[in-house]
């Protein structure tokens, strides 16, 4: 079954070919011919996924197989039945999810807390297509120190949000030529132009030094740096990066204010899809840089 013109599927019937096998006494391990423009460009024997994904992706063309991209950003909030007024009423957003857990996030999505939380995945579509907000809420805990690290959540959210939210009685500031909403937990919202479609455009985190910053994000873990659009405009040096220009992308910003970053105990964090763990992991603490969790598979 000829899927695109680079993918082809081939129906096996594997009690035929293990008959087969014993008839003419070989092995009926898979085996992988990799063909282009006619031509025998690979092969691959076995049954191991990684290995045959490794045979096969420097075969594709440049980005088929980049799976790459930003999937949420997670926020810690005290009330959940306030917090979704705001997102459902102010911002449009919905409920994609919600889980419930007995004890702390092994990864320690919900911080550093060992009893109940919850976990409301919100956004504009499925999150396999779309960027969305991880809602964490931990069981007996109201609010949070705030720290000065994640700056705003930039979002072109349905029109009208900011009389919306003047309405319900949160504040609406002028910066950057954009509106920004200072939300439930004193979190930010800068709202973009409507769009056809609503969408989170990036999200922006203070760092101490950009160059540094960049090194990391762009030299070390492989994003690309993209040019500051009108609405994510900022007086101190930024910079924004991500995987591709139709997706949300991350904005380090170098504020000058004088004072260290500080994440306080309402730190959020940032989630990406990448097409495996282990091999960044390595280059990261090889690096010398710091990992807060080794690579785990989660029960969500």
């Amino acid at each position: 079954q000829q899927l695109s013109e680079y993918v082809q599927f081939l129906s096996v019937d594997l009690d035929t070919a293990d008959d087969i096998a014993m008839k003419y006494d070989v092995s009926s391990v898979p085996a992988f011919r990799m063909i282009k423009g006619g031509e025998v460009v690979g092969d691959y024997l076995g049954s191991d996924t990684s290995a045959l994904r490794a045979a096969i992706t420097p075969l594709l063309p440049a980005g088929f197989d980049d799976v790459r991209r930003a999937l949420h950003w997670v926020l810690k909030i005290g009330n959940l039945k306030e917090s979704m007024k705001f997102f459902e009423g102010v911002l449009g957003l919905r409920t994609l999810r919600h889980e419930e857990f007995e004890s702390g996030c092994e990864a320690t999505c919900n911080g550093p807390y060992g009893g109940a939380w919850s976990k409301t995945m919100i956004g504009y579509g499925p999150e396999k297509e779309h960027f969305a907000l991880e809602l964490t809420y931990n069981y007996g805990i109201d609010s949070y120190e705030f720290g000065n690290d994640l700056q705003y959540i930039a979002l072109a959210a349905p029109a009208g949000a900011a009389d919306r939210a003047k309405a319900l009685g949160y504040e609406c500031v002028e910066e950057g030529g954009s509106i920004t909403v200072v939300g439930p937990d004193s979190y930010r919202y800068r709202l973009l132009e409507p769009q056809e479609a609503p969408a989170f455009g990036a999200v922006g985190v203070r760092v101490a030094d950009l160059a540094k910053a960049e090194d990391y994000w762009v030299n070390l873990l492989g994003l690309q740096k993209f040019e500051t659009p009108a609405g994510l405009q900022s007086s101190d040096p930024n910079a924004l990066v991500g995987f591709k220009d139709t997706q949300t992308k991350l904005q380090l910003i170098q504020v000058g204010d004088g004072k260290a970053v500080d994440h306080a105990l309402s730190s959020g964090r940032i989630a990406f899809a990448c097409p495996a763990v282990p091999p960044i992991y390595e280059k990261v603490k090889a690096a010398g840089d710091t990992v807060q969790t080794p690579p785990l598979t989660l029960p969500t």
